[in-house]
């Protein structure tokens, strides 16, 4: 399964009375991938959010429409365009075999002939990333899970009060929920090693479905494992879990360099023991949004300046993530050159657990949480992402983020040169 990222609702509204531009980049659904946004923002420079994900690697890419609608507003051509545009803006080229369409197609509907064809390359290792265009929302999202094909079954019998131990507060369903009803069609995944498991929309973290045949230890710190076809590569994350023998290592979420085919290196000064088997790993999504470039007062030739942004959120127990900011289309870190500077005052970290001092907030399902910023240029850009320090914590990086919406406080200043 993966991390879980929601975002509901986002909504801009400038001070001043200005009207804002609100074609912003929205998904109603869960997005259990990582995602790029780029929203309408003009090609440039590849910003750092998104080199931070497309690494070198096997790119593959996939289009699809169904209806007539869908065909009128955004053609398999168009969204191919859009793809390779966005690919070569950040230093890749893919070749049209690389590229699987299903013209005509549901989404419901699991046997497609472009998406088998695509899952067959990614089960003879073709490829390692999939890249996936939201026509309707003008985002992106990369497939980083150890999944190489998809399937359902038929659950022969539903959940009732008489047959569970669950209590009513307990139960993080609701009572009409497909997922407790008989014969209502399960997703199931499986993976280049053999493991099948159930799709769960309510966990927010991936499966540990990736073998340890064996670990040990390097020179140093350092620990090899050797994992048969795995499909990680250096600067992942992985969660150990259920290794036999050893110690200092389950439980904990590391991020990985790989080597040769087969083994990947992770830094553990406390690991200690012999390894019987039983190991697995979980792949560890790094949450990654970057948003579209704001600025409402751009038909006017104003430049704008921000102050602050509102986020709602989902309230968690620990959960947190790293806001950043880049004003007129630069790719350079504000917080990262405040850092340096000293200039920066406070911090860029977005909490969205309740605050100690705000009492009510404890009994409160959505918070309303601000974080400050000082910038102006011709736009501004968000960037929401979890660091290393955040990503090798399971208590921040296993909490799930649900952004609701967000208010972006921003004034007029100079015209734009």
């Amino acid at each position: 399964m993966k991390s879980d990222v929601k975002i509901k609702k986002n909504v801009s509204r400038p001070q001043s009375g200005t009207k804002a531009d609100n074609n912003i980049p929205t998904a109603s659904q869960k997005i259990r991938t990582n995602e790029i946004s780029r929203g309408n923002a003009p090609a440039g420079e590849p910003h750092p959010g998104e080199l931070a994900r497309i690494r070198p690697g096997r790119i593959a890419a996939y289009a699809r429409v169904s209806t007539q609608k869908q065909e009128s507003n955004e053609t398999i051509n168009s969204q191919i365009a859009i793809i390779k545009t966005f690919l070569e803006d950040n230093g890749h080229k893919i070749a049209d075999e690389h590229i699987y369409i299903d013209e005509g197609f549901s989404g419901s509907v699991m046997a497609r002939p472009g998406l088998d064809k695509l899952r067959d390359g990614v089960a003879m290792q073709r490829y390692d990333k999939v890249l996936v265009y939201d026509y309707r929302y003008k985002t992106w999202a990369i497939n980083d899970d150890s999944i190489t094909a998809f399937g359902y079954y038929e659950q022969q019998t539903g959940v009732t009060w008489a047959s569970t131990n669950l209590t009513w507060a307990e139960a993080d369903f609701t009572w009409g929920s497909g997922t407790i009803q008989p014969e209502f069609r399960q997703i199931v995944a499986g993976n280049q090693q053999g493991f099948i498991f159930k799709i769960e929309s309510t966990i927010s973290s991936n499966e540990s479905v990736l073998q340890i045949t064996n670990i040990s230890a390097g020179v140093g710190n350092l620990v090899t494992i050797d994992t048969i076809e795995h499909n990680l590569a250096t600067d992942d994350f992985i969660k150990i879990s259920n290794c036999q023998g050893v110690t200092g290592v389950n439980g904990n979420i590391y991020k990985v360099t790989s080597l040769a085919l087969g083994q990947i290196q992770i830094t553990e000064a406390s690991f200690a023991g012999t390894y019987t088997g039983g190991g697995t790993m979980a792949r560890v999504s790094q949450i990654d949004i970057l948003t579209k470039r704001y600025n409402p007062y751009i038909k006017t030739g104003k430049n704008v300046s921000i102050d602050s942004v509102d986020f709602a959120v989902q309230k968690t127990t620990d959960g947190e993530i790293t806001v950043d900011y880049y004003p007129s289309s630069s790719n350079t870190s504000m917080v990262e050159g405040g850092i340096v500077s000293g200039a920066i005052l406070g911090t860029n970290i977005l909490e969205t657990s309740a605050y100690a001092l705000v009492p009510l907030e404890a009994s409160q399902d959505l918070l309303w949480h601000r974080v400050y910023f000082g910038a102006e240029g011709d736009s501004i850009q968000l960037r929401l992402y979890l660091d290393e320090a955040q990503m090798t914590d399971p208590a921040i990086s296993e909490s799930g983020f649900t952004l609701e919406g967000f208010i972006l406080n921003m004034s007029t200043t100079g015209r734009v040169m």
